[in-house]
């Protein structure tokens, strides 16, 4: 059995650099390259899979221990037929498909050998595949109010914030998003103490695979509670909604806190009354505003003016 153990433990081997070429970087940048990108890592998630099988079944035949339901597998196109994965996916066009975590073959066979190798659907490698498809889905999805912060612009925002390192600090991002500015909090300061909302289902999940825990969907609708050290937030444009949010998120500040909001530039010079009182309320308030260069937002696609303001309870 020794011969049959090592030539699976070569096709297992032989595998390695399908898998690698599976999961290399690959251009996303419309919904077509993206469905590529997602249909190789499918691709490779079956074949780590199957390499996952073909190193188990040639221990279990270096030890004598192999089932006799699995005792005839020698190739790797019959692994592979066992190890296929059942997978779903969305209406869209552009939709590529997803694994479900189950096989797609039923058989006692392919069920055995799913219970035999570690990753049964709930691996690391899956759960990154997964939620790089999901970021890639919103990019090209419209969803109201929703431009993801660019990584630039991100970092504009949390050094006018102005966080301290090494301290245990409360921070709402009352619009979390897909996560853009949260992880980047995360990463920076990791003792800072997240409170995030975010009312889209889709970028709910994609907050949920981060790890993250939502206080709540519509901030506009949560009681405010001034517990916050700092605010940090990128709020919708349309219909004054950045002055109604950052209004709301004024009160969960406790006294001595800041608050810094992306804004649409309209509201330094909009002549409606919300955008004169806010102007007012900034300025007696010892608040500011600040420029972002032109095309913060490009490549989150809209060319919208941009700025900043800043507010110290």
């Amino acid at each position: 059995m020794s011969t049959l153990a090592d030539r699976l433990e070569t096709l297992a081997a032989n595998l390695q650099t399908q898998i690698d070429a599976k999961f290399a970087e690959r251009s996303t940048n419309t919904p077509r390259k993206a469905q590529q990108a997602a249909n190789a890592r499918l691709d490779g998630l079956h074949l780590e899979r199957t390499q996952k099988a073909l190193r188990a079944l040639a221990e279990r035949h270096r030890s004598g221990t192999v089932p006799d339901l699995l005792a005839k597998l020698t190739t790797k196109k019959a692994i592979e037929d066992l190890t296929r994965p059942e997978t779903t996916r969305g209406s869209g066009y552009y939709d590529a498909p997803r694994e479900t975590g189950k096989p797609a073959n039923n058989s006692p066979a392919a069920l055995l050998l799913w219970s035999m190798i570690e990753d049964n659907g709930s691996d690391e490698r899956r759960a990154a595949a997964d939620l790089q498809q999901k970021l890639d889905d919103v990019r090209f999805r419209r969803i109201p109010g929703y431009f993801a912060t660019p990584t630039k612009t991100v970092d504009i925002l949390i050094n006018r914030v102005g966080l301290p390192e090494g301290e245990t600090v409360k921070v709402l991002e009352p619009e979390a998003g897909s996560g853009n500015i949260a992880d980047r909090i995360r990463t920076r300061f990791p003792k800072a103490e997240l409170t995030l909302f975010e009312i889209a289902p889709a970028l709910q999940e994609i907050l949920k695979l981060k790890g993250y825990d939502l206080a709540g969907s519509d901030f506009l609708d949560a009681a405010p509670q001034a517990v916050c050290d700092f605010v940090v937030m990128n709020p919708p444009f349309e219909r004054d909604a950045d002055i109604i949010h950052v209004l709301q998120a004024l009160k969960w500040l406790k006294p001595g806190g800041r608050l810094v909001s992306i804004m649409s530039a309209g509201v330094k010079f909009r002549q409606n009354k919300r955008a004169a009182a806010f102007r007012q309320m900034v300025a007696d308030s010892g608040g500011w505003f600040e420029d972002l260069p032109d095309d913060s937002f490009k490549e989150s696609g809209t060319s919208v003016s941009t700025g900043l303001v800043v507010f110290e309870k």
